[in-house]
């Protein structure tokens, strides 16, 4: 383990695992994708992920230029303005929360995020069941469709946003960009992280940590098993547990090379 201290180094420490550990591999569920269209249940599902990647970008695009009309509370469906007629309309309205803490007598924050049922059904290992929904086309812009809301409990709920994006993109560029500081330019590749790490204070590095540890959390929770993001994921934080070697006279402790569970 890893105690870096955030104020005061001799009475306060946050300790992390040396190495993020790989959930066992859980299949896609045919059940969720049969569900949205019979036909998918019959469609291998690399093939899948390949046709909807190709179109991902688009996709993703088109969800950005949505708007959620505002309701009271948390309806179990929410009109949604369209503003992109060449865009594929979403079927579904996440309502993102986690069980972190948050401040006494306010409500818990909820992100709501547009998506995709087949894009998250053929990517996400587990989900909860999603209503059957086929909102029909809008006629023109800025008219609405209705949409089932569902809610959705993660670990994380700040870095949820960014694996949406991974999962409609596959821009692994992008999630590193969220999950690292910014590398210097014109130093020498090995000594990247030293610069790094003697120009951040420790705590600036834990907030790094936390960052990666809740995007690897939702990764875990959802079940989302890629290779690539994993490569990602595993050079984030050895980047940043390399970066607090050289944080000055941090107080930085090494102890063994226990594993974060993966279980969540």
């Amino acid at each position: 383990m890893t105690d870096v201290p955030l104020r005061d180094p001799s009475r306060l420490y946050v300790k992390f695992p040396t190495t993020l550990a790989r959930p066992v591999f859980a299949p896609i569920d045919c059940d969720s994708l049969a569900a949205i269209n019979s036909d998918l249940a019959k469609v291998d599902i690399g093939y899948l992920r390949e046709k909807l990647q190709a179109k991902g970008a688009s996709m993703l695009a088109g969800l950005e230029k949505t708007k959620p009309v505002p309701a009271d509370g948390l309806p179990k469906e929410l009109d949604v303005v369209i503003n992109d007629l060449s865009a594929e309309v979403p079927t579904h309205m996440l309502a993102v929360w986690s069980k972190e803490p948050h401040p006494a007598g306010q409500r818990r924050p909820v992100g709501l995020f547009p998506v995709h049922d087949v894009m998250l059904a053929a990517n996400c290992a587990h989900l909860p069941a999603f209503p059957a929904s086929i909102p029909p086309p809008p006629l023109t812009e800025g008219d609405t469709i209705r949409v089932p809301v569902v809610p959705l409990c993660v670990p994380h709920r700040a870095s949820f946003g960014i694996l949406q994006n991974y999962i409609y993109t596959r821009k692994a560029e992008l999630v590193l960009a969220h999950l690292i500081p910014k590398p210097p330019t014109g130093v020498p590749r090995m000594q990247v992280t030293q610069v790094v790490g003697e120009s951040l204070t420790p705590a600036a590095l834990a907030t790094y940590l936390m960052r990666i540890h809740g995007f690897w959390s939702n990764v875990c929770a959802l079940g989302v098993f890629d290779d690539a993001l994993w490569r990602v994921i595993d050079f984030a934080w050895g980047f940043v547990m390399d970066a607090l070697k050289h944080a000055g006279n941090s107080g930085v402790r090494v102890e063994g090379t226990s594993q974060a569970s993966a279980q969540q």
